[in-house]
């Protein structure tokens, strides 16, 4: 069949749509964790598919997020991290600092939980939450510990050090007897991060001067941010008042 007959275009665009998609659903199957299953299997369990609509969108906010990240390193050549570091107030880059300490110990106290509780049903509860998740722990230190990444380069083997250290703060949280609580207070601390984001792009997206030909911010964009900005704070927020309470 030749590539120029019209069933030969209509295959090569779909080749188009494939190649351009496959690269974000790699990403978005990546960024899914044990502890995303389990708080969504739980989550289900007690709404049904009565969040169905939370899911579009927070789907469609985060689309909202990253096009604006994606625009902002086209036009600047920087990351976000360096955006926050060259044209924000030095408290920005130290609180999100601060911020991704308390964010990587509450994503490893889930992801333990989450383990614990797999190897407990596995088991027949033979072996206990809180054991599962200290054994699971233990387990991908001493991998780290023992030079699986050994290969990689010397900044490589400093992040899976920090990476084998932060599986070891997290195993007192294994004992608090709620593992799902551990799990959703993880997705509350990460949550947090989204106004944050959606704060500085606010700023950099429309303040900042440009070299490169980008369009800036159009302002139904700036609404659509500042609607998740004040939605995911208010909802960040309620769910700390309940903890507390």
């Amino acid at each position: 069949m030749s590539s120029d007959s019209p069933a030969g275009r209509a295959s090569s665009s779909r080749v188009g749509v494939l190649r351009m998609a496959g690269p974000g659903l790699v990403v978005a199957a990546t960024g899914i964790g044990s502890g995303d299953v389990v708080s969504a299997t739980v989550a289900g369990a007690n709404y049904g598919v009565v969040l169905l609509w939370a899911i579009a969108l927070g789907a469609f906010f985060k689309f909202v997020l990253n096009e604006g990240i994606a625009r902002w390193q086209l036009a600047t050549g920087k990351t976000a991290l360096e955006g926050w570091a060259d044209h924000l107030p030095a408290w920005v880059p130290i609180s999100f600092g601060v911020y991704l300490i308390v964010w990587t110990v509450a994503v490893s106290a889930a992801l333990t939980n989450a383990t614990g509780l797999g190897i407990a049903n596995l088991t027949g509860g033979a072996i206990s939450q809180p054991w599962g998740a200290v054994l699971h722990s233990l387990v991908g230190f001493t991998f780290v510990v023992s030079g699986g990444y050994a290969r990689f380069e010397k900044l490589m083997k400093l992040l899976v050090g920090i990476m084998g250290f932060s599986t070891l703060v997290p195993l007192p949280f294994a004992f608090t007897g709620r593992p799902l609580f551990v799990i959703i207070t993880y997705t509350i601390v990460g949550s947090l991060f989204i106004p944050f984001l959606a704060a500085t792009l606010l700023y950099m997206n429309t303040r900042i001067p440009w070299t490169a030909e980008v369009p800036r911010n159009h302002w139904t964009t700036n609404v659509l941010l500042v609607i998740v900005l004040a939605v995911f704070l208010a909802v960040g927020l309620q769910e700390i008042d309940g903890i507390l309470r």
